[in-house]
């Protein structure tokens, strides 16, 4: 295996095992998550609620899909609107001076860290888009599928 590939494999089960972990952390308290979503001041509770049931799910299901290579495609596509999202959320908390918890792990995170978790999002984003163009490179170079019987 070449170096180039391991090095993609390990971006990929990294970024992967991430969200799996993120997700993970969350999935047990969703009452904690959706007042961590609250704090944002962005969506009402009902929104909330099943942001808090459904989204880490998504996250460990993505996350494991890419970790392990099946459906890579669409796990680094809905990851990396996640992370877009996310990563707007934070910013619109950062820019209003909200004081709150981020709540990307359950551990949760220091208040008035936001500017260092914008930043982690956008690594991580970097990172999909690398693996969302790797994606696309070996798809070009693969053989056309044979026609079906």
């Amino acid at each position: 295996m070449k170096l180039s590939a391991v090095l993609f494999l390990l971006l990929r089960v990294g970024v992967g095992g991430l969200f799996v972990w993120a997700g993970v952390s969350k999935v047990g308290d969703p009452f904690r998550f959706s007042q961590q979503i609250l704090n944002y001041h962005l969506v009402d509770q009902p929104v909330a609620a099943s942001m808090a049931l459904y989204l880490p799910w998504l996250e460990i299901v993505c996350g494991l899909s890419l970790a392990v290579g099946r459906w890579r495609r669409g796990a680094v596509a809905v990851l990396s609107v996640l992370i877009v999202i996310f990563t707007l959320a934070l910013l619109s908390a950062w820019w209003r001076r909200l004081d709150l918890d981020c709540g990307c792990f359950a551990a949760g995170g220091t208040p008035g860290s936001l500017g260092w978790r914008v930043l982690q999002d956008l690594l991580i984003l970097a990172a999909l888009v690398t693996l969302a163009v790797r994606n696309r490179m070996l798809a070009r170079l693969a053989p056309p599928a044979a026609p079906a019987s």
